[in-house]
């Protein structure tokens, strides 16, 4: 028949503990220590968090209380009805009480989640076998049913109400069985759906939160629905999802996934253009239990911050899909692939987590960061992309993606976060985008990744208030060219050795769904002995303390306030809005010349830069309305004549020592190969013919918008070249050596051109550089790491209050298993 065993409720009506005896079957294994007071657990884990303690939460993570006793019941166990039921009856069961349910999966790290909470937070654990005792035990903690009925998109309209009307959702076949229990039918929703529940209950639902998940999913991520009060709905991506993200407010967090089918991209730039996040969760379970724990102040381990091997090139390993929060909860932690792999700790490698979980599962946070390697190799951990959630930051209203950073600020301040994933499209070079996240002090720098290629820019950095935004040099991903393990060791192996340049840095991101630490392992293995392996966050700490950047700017010409003081005109040059049809994207640009004859034109920065130190810059640049063949070109000039100085496009007339990278849209008799030219004084330094052959840019020749990229890497004394036509396929990727600016002090830098009989427009439309100097870096106030704890204790109380005067409770086709399958029906795109 079973013993009798003390069981602790709360009464969320009084908040008072209620004591109750209830019959536990012989077949129901108690295990753990139980502890006869939630006051006992509340002291417990004061202790475990200490005086750093963080009680406040965000409106997009519902919490539910701290269980201490949890009934386990595996998936096999019950039918798929039953899942559905018990994984509702499991959120109703977080917002209010002491005992609750866990459900164990096949696969994935849920078991070692459970044992954990038994073995470092003392909660009792309870195996049960029959769904149906489960239902009897807890019926007093219900008010009764709502019914669905399998087949007719009932179950999210169901799942939906649960949390507000404090019901369990039971399919049509169980009915007789939890009627005859005395439960009351609280609403037959059977033939209708979440658009009925949007239209009649949409104003009493949980305006942060929204869950998007397949009808077919029978318990995963229901029980997270029931205790946020939110509305689970799947449609594809149909004209009522769109009704949906429109119908709430800007910034909610939606849980779940789309229809991948066209893309994930689809569904994901959806949301983004309305101010949403998406957080990948659709196979999650547990996450009504795992929330209750306290929010702690978690602390990843870190490497020393060493000096830099002035002879040494560093390469840090990112596995991608770090937002992925059921991964992260499943089979990251067990997959022999990943966190379970016998190559873990054997070098560093970094891995991205989805900075809420700090919120929606402290413990599982906690014990990856108290389970990773450090000492001879350290785990790093960075945010998912693209912060919060995965959302694509340039499609975000921008007023939205300054909420959305706030509060992946606070939640990095609390994961010990320092780096963020980014995944967007060609928006590396829109440095406006990034200030809105490295403004936050927690942000220490960003990992550009594009979405049709992650390796795209080819490690390229630009740098924003003082924090590098780097691109991967290289990718490790099956099938696709230049993303084996051959090429990222020739990469990486030739790749400069002076951490004084972003070229002495690379990062390798790796598909994670096909790849393994084996295999990064047997890639380290090629790698030459002065590369050295560390994490993205060491990574970025080193380029901060070693890359020049205190002489900075980026300046968009196409801006609305495109004309700044920054710069000095000279001669013909000019600010100007053009009218033309040709220039009606972006009308607003600096005009070194027009297309008048006989102009000189130059622009200066005001800023200095120390040309002997390593520096990069990239500017992007129109020639157009070419008369007479078109004439003479324009050149990038660094010098010592300073920004009064008018010398034309070769630059000739400028004292040493000078460089100059010219554009010469004219055969001035110098030959046929002079259409982009460099010299250092006097000597030509490199040459080519941009003419001859059919995959070369041809500034000049094509109105189209060219990106110039130039790198200094001063310890090698090389100047990296890239020039690209991004109106179509041409591009040019140099590297000059034998560059020698050691002679070059604090110096002018900027541009001029010239027209002659022959002429033609010359614009500047966008600058950006980077390097040592006079530098102007933003400063951001620091404060002592207690007092960000402070700061977060004000803002929490502050959150608590509005909180309880909330209508709701904001604490509140992949395979069979869904996590090791990844993202969804297809993978991110390439």
């Amino acid at each position: 028949m079973g013993t009798l065993r003390n069981r602790q409720r709360i009464d969320p009506s009084s908040g008072l503990f209620r004591l109750g005896f209830t019959r536990i079957p012989s077949g129901v294994v108690p295990q753990g220590l139980w502890f006869r007071r939630s006051v006992l657990l509340g002291l417990a884990c004061w202790l475990w968090l200490g005086p750093g303690a963080v009680q406040a939460n965000s409106p997009y993570v519902a919490r539910g209380v701290t269980p201490t006793r949890l009934y386990t019941i595996r998936v096999a166990d019950m039918s798929g009805p039953e899942r559905t039921l018990i994984g509702t009856l499991q959120g109703l069961l977080a917002k209010c009480c002491a005992e609750q349910i866990y459900i164990r999966p096949e696969a994935g790290g849920y078991d070692v989640w459970l044992q954990d909470l038994v073995d470092r937070y003392g909660v009792e654990r309870i195996d049960v076998t029959d769904a149906s005792w489960l239902v009897s035990h807890f019926q007093s903690e219900v008010n009764g049913y709502l019914l669905y009925q399998t087949g007719d998109d009932s179950v999210n309209a169901a799942t939906s109400l649960a949390g507000l009307e404090g019901a369990i959702v039971v399919e049509a076949s169980l009915e007789a069985e939890i009627a005859a229990l005395g439960l009351p039918l609280i609403q037959d929703l059977r033939g209708l759906d979440e658009a009925w529940v949007l239209a009649t209950r949409g104003a009493d639902l949980n305006p942060n939160v929204v869950m998007e998940q397949k009808e077919a999913f029978e318990h995963s991520l229901r029980d997270y629905a029931v205790l946020s009060n939110a509305l689970m709905f799947f449609d594809g991506n149909s004209a009522f999802r769109e009704s949906v993200l429109e119908s709430f407010p800007p910034h909610a967090a939606v849980y779940g996934w789309g229809d991948a089918s066209a893309g994930e991209d689809v569904f994901v730039r959806t949301a983004s253009a309305r101010g949403h996040f998406t957080i990948p969760a659709d196979h999650a379970h547990n996450l009504a239990p795992l929330s209750g724990f306290p929010i702690v102040a978690q602390s990843q381990p870190a490497a020393l911050n060493e000096p830099a091997d002035p002879n040494t090139h560093y390469v840090a390993f990112l596995f991608t899909d770090g937002d992925n929060l059921q991964w992260t909860l499943g089979n990251l932690q067990s997959d022999l692939k990943w966190w379970s792999s016998p190559f873990r700790g054997q070098f560093d490698m970094g891995w991205g987590l989805p900075p809420s979980l700090v919120e929606s599962a402290p413990t599982v946070m906690k014990w990856y960061y108290d389970s990773a390697s450090s000492g001879s190799a350290y785990d790093g951990f960075v945010a998912g992309p693209s912060g919060g959630g995965y959302l694509y930051p340039s499609l975000f209203p921008r007023d939205d993606l300054e909420t959305h950073v706030a509060q992946l600020g606070l939640w990095m301040e609390q994961a010990d976060l320092s780096v963020v994933e980014i995944l967007d499209f060609y928006s590396q070079l829109d440095i406006d985008l990034w200030d809105t996240y490295t403004s936050q002090e927690a942000i220490e720098g960003l990992i550009y990744l594009e979405y049709g290629d992650h390796a795209l820019p080819q490690a390229r950095v630009v740098w924003s208030q003082g924090k590098p935004v780097i691109a991967p040099r290289v990718k490790l991903w099956n099938g696709l060219a230049n993303s084996d393990a051959a090429t990222i060791a020739s990469r990486v192996n030739s790749a400069p050795r002076d951490p004084s340049s972003h070229e002495g840095y690379s990062v390798v991101i790796v598909g994670v769904w096909e790849h393994s630490l084996e295999e990064i392992q047997s890639i380290i293995n090629t790698f030459s002995p002065d590369v050295q392996v560390v994490t993205p966050n060491r990574l970025v700490e080193l380029m901060r303390g070693n890359v020049p950047h205190d002489a900075a700017f980026a300046y968009d010409f196409t801006a609305g306030d495109f004309q700044t003081a920054d710069l000095n005109l000279v001669g013909d040059a000019f600010w100007t809005t053009d009218s033309d049809a040709g220039f009606a994207a972006h009308p607003n640009r600096l005009r070194l010349t027009n297309n008048g004859g006989g102009l000189v034109g130059s622009a200066w920065a005001q800023q200095n830069l120390d040309a002997s130190q390593s520096w990069s810059t990239i500017f992007r640049f129109q020639i157009t309305y070419p008369a007479f063949g078109g004439a003479d070109g324009m050149g990038f000039h660094i010098h010592s004549d300073g920004s009064g100085a008018n010398p034309g496009h070769e630059g000739g007339a400028l004292s040493s020592p000078r460089l100059s990278v010219i554009v010469d849209t004219w055969n001035n008799g110098e030959g046929s190969d002079e259409t982009l030219r460099i010299f250092l004084d006097d000597d030509l330094l490199y040459s080519n013919d941009l003419t001859d052959s059919p995959g070369d840019p041809r500034p000049g020749s094509s109105p189209s918008v060219f990106r110039m990229e130039l790198t200094y890497v001063a310890g090698e004394q090389i100047l990296n070249i890239r020039l690209v036509d991004e109106e179509g396929a041409a591009a040019l990727y140099e590297t000059v050596t034998g560059v020698d600016l050691s002679g070059f002090g604090l110096s002018t830098v900027g541009f001029s051109a010239v027209t002659g009989a022959s002429t033609e427009n010359h614009d500047v439309l966008s600058w950006m550089l980077t390097g040592g100097g006079e530098g102007n870096e933003a400063l951001v106030p620091v404060l002592a790491p207690g007092a960000w704890w402070v700061l977060a204790g004000v803002l929490g109380a502050l959150s608590i209050l509005w909180l309880r005067g909330a209508s709701f409770s904001p604490r509140g086709e992949r395979n069979a298993l869904g996590e090791s399958a990844g993202r969804g029906d297809v993978w991110r795109g390439f």
